[in-house]
């Protein structure tokens, strides 16, 4: 019996001492799951790249960018400087040493020369408006237009991104890959024309010249440069900034809203240079938004515009002017703008936008039941002529003397025996989630922001039949060649 005692004893020390020789995992280095180990099998998660849209609208007078963050669905205009705002003036400052200031220039020297209309003038550089025969430090300010612009639109990309960066610090830390994108906006008669080049290759230095710093250059130089970099632009460049035409971005944005209805819609963009108008169908199938874009036309008649001339002929303050289109207050004595040839203008550009349309889109498109005030051409009762509704966007959306000008435009031309029962203005109404009440000025730049623009799924104007002048019937006046 005591033998076996022993032998049972025996067994557990030597299984006891077999316990104590077995490595232990706590003790062994090459067994422990320490962090050298599991960065070899999970290695550190990155943060993920973003993607920021700029919308930027560049304007005659003012130059609005809008940013679309997809991720995390935020879009907002953005304050460029504390200084302007949200509106930032469409111009470049030439010293008095003959440099080119850039608009994000820490310091800008007093005097020199003021370039404005840099949009229309890039568009139109012959045009009638912007006959000047200037020469700045011996060289034609025709000739450095584009590189102003590109200049110029460089510096919106900087100020932009850096405001972007302030307006999301978390989503956009410095740590955060982002990918950069821009859409920058032309009028679609423009886009839809030969003209569209220059806007192209301006937009393309300018995003070259995006990463430099501000700094003022020669304008001889800047002209060689500007050349240069032109020539060896990255392809493809469109990837990173495109030329979109204003129209398509608003239609964009305007057909975001998925409560918006089908029909035939006309917007007209009242800004401080120009006035851009036209007509469209809105069209959704198949899970798809379409445009036909009818008629398309953009005349420098816009707020200050108007204001400058009348400035000239009565000698008033033109911002006085101005303020008192914009904002429906008295005109200052003795400035009477009842007959102005601006306001004949106006008339011409919105009886050729309207009356093109109607010949392109026929007149079973301007037919139909009126859907509880849905914006479309329409008639209230059959057998009438259609009341067409008029959107109105832009700095100049609520002037009532451009509205009144508008509406009185079917009478002047006697529209009725066109078959045009009248117009009816409206404000262009905001999206549902859209809160502040400056949404008609920045609807371009918005749009521009939009993450799919596919403006080129729209029927532009080219790509429909149109007459080249109005039947006679459109007016009672003979028809000027401002109309054809």
């Amino acid at each position: 019996m005591a033998d076996n005692w022993k032998l049972l004893l025996s067994k557990a020390k030597a299984l006891l001492t077999r316990r104590e020789e077995r490595p232990s995992p706590s003790r062994n280095p090459s067994s422990r799951p320490d962090d050298s180990r599991l960065l070899e099998k999970q290695p550190f998660r990155q943060i993920r790249p973003i993607d920021a849209l700029l919308g930027i609208d560049f304007g005659t007078r003012f130059t609005k960018v809008a940013l679309n963050l997809p991720h995390i669905d935020q879009r907002r205009v953005l304050s460029l400087s504390e200084d302007t705002g949200k509106l930032f003036p469409s111009r470049i400052l030439i010293d008095d040493s003959g440099h080119a200031v850039p608009p994000d220039h820490t310091w800008i020297q007093q005097g020199g020369t003021q370039i404005e209309y840099l949009k229309m003038r890039l568009a139109r550089p012959a045009g009638e408006a912007f006959r000047e025969n200037i020469e700045l430090h011996g060289l034609p300010l025709q000739k450095l237009i584009p590189c102003l612009s590109a200049l110029f639109l460089a510096g919106i990309i900087r100020q932009a991104q850096a405001a972007a960066m302030k307006a999301f610090p978390v989503e956009m830390s410095l740590g955060r890959t982002i990918n950069w994108r821009a859409n920058v906006g032309v009028p679609v008669k423009y886009h839809d024309s030969p003209e569209i080049t220059a806007f192209q290759d301006v937009c393309g230095v300018a995003w070259l010249w995006k990463d430099r710093a501000p700094e003022s250059i020669q304008l001889a130089t800047l002209l060689n440069d500007y050349k240069s970099s032109l020539a060896s632009l990255p392809e493809p460049i469109e990837r990173a900034i495109q030329v979109a035409p204003e129209l398509t971005a608003a239609l964009a944005h305007f057909g975001e809203n998925r409560n918006t209805a089908e029909g035939m819609y006309a917007l007209f963009d009242i800004g401080g240079g120009t006035v851009d108008g036209t007509v469209f169908r809105l069209i959704r199938a198949e899970g798809r938004v379409r445009f036909s874009i009818f008629s398309a036309e953009v005349a420098d008649v816009g707020t200050m515009v108007v204001a400058r001339q009348a400035a000239q002929r009565f000698g008033a303050a033109a911002n006085d002017i101005e303020r008192a289109i914009v904002l429906n207050e008295a005109l200052p004595a003795p400035v009477d703008l009842s007959d102005a040839a601006t306001v004949k203008m106006i008339q011409c550009l919105f009886a050729r936008v309207i009356i093109t349309a109607k010949k392109t889109a026929g007149p079973a498109a301007f037919s139909g039941q009126l859907e509880a005030g849905k914006p479309r051409w329409v008639s209230d009762l059959v057998g009438r002529d259609p009341i067409v509704p008029v959107f109105l966007a832009g700095g100049g959306a609520r002037s009532r003397w451009y509205s009144s000008i508008f509406e009185r435009t079917h009478k002047d031309f006697n529209q009725q025996r066109a078959g045009i029962g009248g117009y009816a203005m409206r404000l262009l109404p905001p999206p549902p989630q859209y809160i502040e009440d400056d949404y008609p000025r920045f609807l371009i730049a918005n749009g521009l922001s939009a993450e799919r623009l596919l403006f080129q799924e729209y029927r532009l104007p080219s790509q429909t039949s149109q007459q080249s002048q109005f039947e006679a019937a459109t007016t009672t006046e003979a028809i000027s060649k401002d109309m054809v």
